[in-house]
């Protein structure tokens, strides 16, 4: 009998040092976590979570601000606290876009909408990682906005892709299991289990440590690859050499393959990259086609850091992408074809060279490692959009 009081004082006693290693360890390190706000959504399948927090820790990053708080309110948008919230059917501007609109990265007062809040523009984000045309258009077809509403809309290359899982094109064909994914983790989140292991996520150095390490693991595939080292421009100058596509097709990641395609001219691209963007743009036609008469769309393309000289100089080498560091991989071909399809279209690409001009410092317009845009961008790209809306 002693000897089994002796085990299960032992025991109490190593869950104890346990528990409060584990309590001390989260205080002083667990900022390094991040935790994301996602929550099933009946419009756009996955957005941010009602009156939530959003939490981004940046690794291998240049910066001051290294652990990211985005307070999500009611309408699930970003908010500072300072601002009074806007209900979207108020809003004057409403900016759509995928990560670069979430920009988790940077606070939520140096991001492109809070430039226009703080010129009595009401303007909200909405934006959520690898969101495309399909989610702009479903939410301007489910929401009452102004008469006169704008929307700027931010395009990213990846929406086009065909081999991307969250393009246009993708989701849309498999919309049914994504919603099936999404309701599923929603249900699971909210069960007494769900939470216990949400509360533990938030709370639990070892834990997060234990998922950081399964992460680091599931990213060691790309290692194991063995792509071949995209070494060449991609840019206006060669985009009618087809022969690219043949020296890279098969040797690197499909996804960076289809990059290298929409380098190219529209003669050099597969079946399935023109199925893509005719997905794509059918979508973006929806939303001109729900527009009121005084409401205005305006559509960005923006282009991937590669695509700007010695830009997320980190990521694109990464075993990944394997581009170059002085490698510029261009979108030319993709925007070209978009110019004569979409109304109110501009291409960033050139856009963000002339500010690389005046910004020649590597990594300074791009996240070295993450991808996104800066702060820096943000407040460039707010003036250079002023700018275009004060034309039209």
């Amino acid at each position: 009998m002693k000897k089994k009081f002796n085990f299960l004082y032992f025991i109490v006693i190593l869950f104890s040092i346990i528990i409060i290693t584990d309590h001390v360890m989260m205080r002083n390190f667990g900022y390094k976590f991040s935790y994301k706000s996602i929550c099933y959504d009946k419009i756009t399948v996955y957005n941010y979570c009602k009156n939530s927090k959003h939490y981004r820790y940046l690794e291998n990053e240049k910066t001051k601000s290294k652990k990211i708080i985005t307070k999500i309110n009611n309408f699930k948008i970003p908010y500072v606290k300072e601002v009074p919230e806007i209900n979207p059917k108020d809003a004057e501007i409403i900016i759509m876009g995928d990560s670069f609109i979430m920009a988790d990265e940077i606070n939520v007062d140096k991001r492109l909408g809070n430039y226009f809040r703080e010129n009595n523009v009401k303007a909200v984000e909405m934006g959520y990682a690898s969101w495309s045309p399909y989610q702009y258009s479903r939410i301007l077809k489910n929401n009452n906005f102004k008469d006169d509403a704008k929307f700027l809309i931010f395009l990213m290359t990846n929406d086009f892709l065909p081999s991307y899982k969250y393009s246009s094109y993708n989701f849309s064909n498999k919309v049914k299991d994504f919603n099936y994914n999404f309701m599923k983790i929603d249900e699971r989140s909210k069960s007494l289990i769900g939470r216990l292991k949400n509360f533990i996520k938030k709370n639990s150095y070892i834990a997060n440590s234990l998922s950081k390490i399964k992460q680091n693991k599931a990213n060691e595939i790309y290692d194991k690859q063995n792509f071949k080292l995209i070494d060449d421009n991609l840019i206006e100058k060669n985009f009618n050499d087809c022969s690219f596509i043949k020296k890279y097709n098969n040797k690197i990641d499909k996804v960076t393959m289809d990059y290298v395609f929409f380098s190219r001219q529209e003669k050099c691209w597969n079946k399935i990259h023109k199925t893509s963007l005719a997905n794509s743009l059918n979508y973006i036609n929806q939303i001109n086609i729900n527009l009121k008469n005084q409401q205005e769309a305006y559509f960005f393309l923006i282009p991937s850091g590669w695509a700007i000289p010695y830009e997320n100089t980190g990521g694109k080498s990464s075993a990944k992408f394997m581009i170059k560091r002085d490698v510029v991989v261009s979108h030319i071909g993709l925007s070209k074809y978009l110019e004569n399809k979409i109304e109110n279209f501009f291409d960033l690409e050139p856009v963000l060279n002339r500010m690389k001009n005046d910004y020649p410092k590597p990594d300074s317009l791009y996240f070295y490692n993450d991808g996104h845009w800066t702060e820096q961008t943000h407040k460039l790209i707010y003036k250079w959009v002023s700018k275009i809306l004060l034309k039209n």
